[in-house]
């Protein structure tokens, strides 16, 4: 009996730990089964295999059903929830990623690293509770550094927190492991388990974001030029109205000393004066030349700005799914 009884604890134990050890492993076990049945696009295939997941980065991927939305169905599944964000994906626990496809050339790159990002978000649900609190902790050391290279960061991060409260640490894993090209050793060796070489997303998150980059250069430098052009004009112009009106008094100065008999004593005094007339005259006459030649530069380069405006809007349309298309 005490032998049978032996057994039957025995046998009790196994089953509790099997059935502790299928609740640890429950969500792993569904991932498999997803996966294992999951048929992705072939550009889901391809952009898998650009970002080079590792095989767990890979399986958290493919876990969540990624696909690429057009733009009123990417509507659909992702919400905006603040205007001053673009939303190129969005992870909807636990099973599915939903990608902007976003298929300008000239944005090459956003679809990779904003797969990466939804990964992440993946890989971040399936944390272990203590897993959990030791990467935020590692994240949140990361932050400051970062911050000084990414200096938008701070104000994507109050976004977050207004639009998603609560999900600081969860949005900061995701952004760098996909965009901060240098972090902390520990940090680093943990992304590791989810890419083969990181900084293939970054470097492709470095690809897009260079061409925002260098319109909103082009931008500033256009601005900075035009105000230095108007500073100029206005400086010019106030000088040529000064000038003018003076050399209205000195000509209406002249005819009346002309026109008084003993005022010039010579021919050569008169020929002077009226000399020194011409040639202010003609130093006014380049001056308002010198200012219509300003207003015609000023002119251009707004009309650069406005195209690069242009630019800027129809980049800004390719990646906000909310915003008209243009036809």
């Amino acid at each position: 009996m005490q032998s049978k009884r032996i057994i039957s604890f025995v046998s009790t134990v196994g089953v509790i730990a099997a059935f502790i050890l299928l609740i640890f492993n429950y969500q792993h076990i569904i991932d498999s089964v997803v996966v294992a049945n999951f048929k992705p696009s072939q550009e889901i295939t391809s952009i898998s295999n650009e970002v080079q997941f590792t095989q767990k980065g890979h399986t958290l991927f493919m876990a969540a059903q990624p696909q690429l939305d057009d733009r009123t169905t990417f509507n659909k599944h992702c919400e905006k929830k603040s205007e001053q964000t673009v939303i190129l994906g969005c992870y909807i626990g636990p099973q599915h990623i939903y990608i902007y496809n976003v298929t300008d050339p000239r944005l090459s790159g956003v679809r990779q690293v904003t797969a990466a990002h939804e990964m992440l978000h993946v890989a971040y649900d399936r944390l272990s509770y203590t897993e959990k609190k030791r990467v935020n902790k590692l994240v949140e050391a990361a932050v400051a550094e970062v911050q000084k290279t990414e200096s938008d960061l701070a104000v994507r991060l109050k976004v977050y927190d207004k639009t998603e409260p609560g999900e600081r640490d969860n949005e900061l894993h995701s952004i760098l492991g996909t965009e901060a090209a240098v972090l902390p050793a520990e940090l680093e060796q943990y992304y590791k388990q989810y890419f083969v070489n990181r900084s293939v997303v970054t470097s492709f998150a470095d690809q897009y974001d260079k061409i925002f980059e260098d319109v909103k250069n082009q931008q500033d430098q256009l601005v900075s030029q035009l105000d230095s052009l108007a500073q100029e004009i206005n400086t010019l112009t106030a000088e040529y109205n000064t000038g003018s009106e003076q050399l209205n008094k000195d000509i209406e100065n002249f005819n009346q000393r002309a026109n008084t008999e003993g005022e010039f004593e010579t021919q050569s005094e008169f020929n002077a004066a009226r000399s020194e007339l011409l040639a202010k005259r003609d130093a006014l006459e380049a001056k308002r030349l010198a200012v219509n030649s300003k207003v015609d530069e000023y002119e251009s380069k707004r009309a650069e700005l406005d195209a690069i405006n242009v630019k800027v809007k129809d980049l800004n349309s390719k990646i906000d799914s909310s915003s008209v298309p243009n036809l």
